[in-house]
């Protein structure tokens, strides 16, 4: 059929390219969004944990009463907690509420470790030096129990999380400023890249 309306399709050639290229650009995305997602649940893990200990470290200065993060390596959960007083006679700790970041648990599929502070390999990157950390650990410290002082210190700690692959952050927590420093961490050593 000759004219304006004539209609050609496409040959079996052409066909079997475009799907050719479909097929080798597919092989090259989705491991790449394998990785992404490893990431966001590791990055998201880390802001889940930033927030409450940043909760925490609020809440005991404002407070003027110690308030802790207690992490509980079984479930994946976590709790923010506050010293009780007199009015809660026999607990020494009290789970707080009444805040986003109180409570909640972390993706099963990401691994934390909690270390105590003669194991914190901390690095200032702004002296090019390790940096020194007074052992002020609290009375009631124990590694998966982080406190924040009403004086604004805290416990040294560093909580390192990882992926699946491998891949890592950690959150270190300065005993005297109980500033939380989030780092990258190298895929293979653990340190930093």
């Amino acid at each position: 059929m000759d004219g304006p309306f004539r209609v050609r399709g496409f040959s079996l050639v052409e066909l079997t390219v475009v799907m050719v290229l479909l097929a080798i650009m597919t092989a090259l995305i989705v491991p790449e969004m394998r990785g992404t997602l490893e990431g966001e649940r590791l990055r998201g893990a880390s802001r889940q944990l930033m927030d409450a200990l940043r909760l925490a470290y609020s809440q005991a200065v404002t407070a003027h009463v110690p308030h802790r993060l207690r992490w509980d390596a079984g479930s994946g959960r976590y709790q923010v907690e506050r010293r009780g007083g007199e009015n809660d006679p026999g607990q020494a700790y009290i789970p707080l509420d009444g805040f986003p970041a109180c409570a909640g648990t972390i993706d099963s599929r990401v691994q934390i470790n909690i270390l105590p502070t003669t194991q914190v390999a901390a690095f200032d990157l702004d002296q090019n030096a390790p940096v020194v950390w007074p052992d002020n650990a609290s009375d009631e410290a124990s590694p998966d129990v982080i406190v924040f002082h009403p004086d604004g210190t805290a416990d040294a700690r560093e909580i390192v999380l990882r992926d699946g692959d491998g891949f890592g952050r950690a959150l270190r927590i300065h005993p005297i400023t109980a500033q939380i420093q989030l780092v990258k961490l190298d895929r293979t050593s653990g340190r930093l890249p």
